[in-house]
């Protein structure tokens, strides 16, 4: 990864989110590309996954403590790191001590998508350990561990037919209500401590989801093979519009505009990067692809379930799920002088932390990035597609592409646009990295 700019270093220690303003950014974390990038590989996945599986499988038939824990340290010990991002796409109770204990390794990659997976896989009876993680070193494992609290919390009340057939998840659950008090004072400890602007808004959307708030569950995960070796299974580009169809959820609502008081980023780490091995890019001026142009950037790349958050004051005008598009979020701004900004963000996961028509106020967690190279990102790694256009919300402006024989005009580059509002200069392309 490149060495951010010292101009840019600089005027992010000024950037203000949600009316506060914050200390300099940590430094991004070191991104191993062997760890998080895997899955990126078709070939070099699936090796590591015909080297896991058969252990996942000898896991799930075993009946005995005895047996079951040197299954579970191989899986921890020896594959964990190297594995993680095909251990993180098993839907398996008897892999939740397995990620319960990966919460705790050393490399905060593992760490994330460890508490990633114990959302995805509802491990209930882990939530001590993930609420742990909510004072981690890496700011992306406290953020992930925040709106994971909240996300178990509301299924285990109020979707109970999501949980799995598993009689500790279930004794788990029957705790909840009893454990709730605690892990609000948990999220109320770390939010009065926290300095991340981006966690300080996923603390607060999931103390809030504790409360009257109520996440929306926008789609289920399809998984393939019977038990004891259920599992997502990895698609690629092209495979997906078959695989899912697009069903409405939220409507563009009621909710005025007002001007927003400033603007922000759209993920954590934006217009930085913890990885840079992909296919294109991360932020680039509106690639053109063959006969089609790729309206936005692709950001936060193999992060999933990171948060996804409002770049500005305005009103979420459409919610759907499916397609390529895995979540698709798009929310309305006005600008200071009065002009109309709409922002498009695909591929999120199942859970949005808001509704059709709400207003929101520019930092405030919308939703999370979805799994990678699986229906919710369209068969790539996991990312936010965020896409800036000018104009009020337009159901017609709902796509990441187009041709190019037709008028683009009135799309943004987003990092120009950004970049230019919260820190005053436009980043030069080479220094989007």
């Amino acid at each position: 990864m490149g060495v951010m700019p010292v101009r840019l270093a600089l005027v992010l220690g000024l950037l203000v989110l949600g009316g506060v303003a914050t200390a300099a950014p940590a430094a991004v974390p070191k991104a191993d590309h062997t760890v998080i990038n895997l899955v990126n590989g078709r070939d070099r996945w699936q090796a590591v996954h015909d080297e896991v599986r058969p252990v996942i499988l000898a896991l799930g038939e075993a009946r005995t403590d005895e047996d079951r824990k040197p299954l579970e340290d191989r899986l921890v010990d020896e594959l964990g790191r190297k594995a993680i991002e095909v251990l993180v796409r098993y839907r398996e109770p008897f892999l939740v001590p397995v990620f319960a204990r990966l919460t705790e390794h050393e490399d905060w990659a593992v760490r994330r998508l460890a508490v990633f997976a114990l959302q995805r896989n509802l491990g209930l009876q882990a939530l001590d350990r993930i609420v742990v993680r909510l004072a981690d070193d890496e700011a992306l494992v406290r953020e992930i561990a925040a709106t994971t609290v909240a996300i178990l919390h509301v299924a285990a009340s109020k979707h109970k037919d999501l949980l799995p057939r598993d009689k500790a998840i279930k004794a788990a659950a029957k705790g909840m209500r009893k454990r709730k008090k605690a892990d609000l004072a948990a999220l109320q400890e770390r939010l009065a401590a926290e300095k991340n602007p981006f966690v300080q808004s996923a603390l607060r959307a999931s103390i809030e989801s504790l409360g009257k708030r109520k996440l929306l569950l926008i789609h289920t995960e399809p998984v393939v093979e019977e038990a004891p070796g259920r599992f997502v299974p990895r698609l690629e580009g092209g495979q997906v519009n078959a695989y899912q169809t697009w069903s409405g959820i939220s409507s563009s609502g009621s909710g005025r505009l007002k001007p927003t008081t400033g603007w922000g980023y759209p993920v954590m780490l934006y217009p930085r990067e913890v990885l840079t091995l992909t296919s294109d890019p991360p932020l680039v001026p509106l690639p053109q692809k063959g006969n089609s142009f790729h309206y936005g950037h692709d950001c936060g790349w193999f992060l999933e379930g990171s948060g996804i958050y409002a770049v500005a004051d305005g009103v979420v005008r459409w919610i759907r799920s499916g397609g390529d598009w895995g979540g698709l979020l798009v929310t309305e701004h006005q600008d200071a002088d009065g002009a109309k900004v709409s922002a498009v963000n695909g591929h999120c996961g199942m859970w949005m932390f808001v509704k059709g028509g709400e207003k929101v106020v520019k930092g405030q967690l919308l939703a999370q990035m979805g799994l990678s190279f699986s229906a919710e990102n369209g068969g790539h790694g996991a990312h936010d597609h965020f896409g800036l256009y000018t104009g009020g919300f337009s159901e017609g402006h709902c796509y990441g592409r187009g041709r190019t024989d037709r008028t683009n005009e009135e799309w943004l580059v987003p990092a120009d646009f950004l970049t230019e509002k919260v820190e005053g200069e436009r980043l030069a392309p080479d220094s989007y990295r």
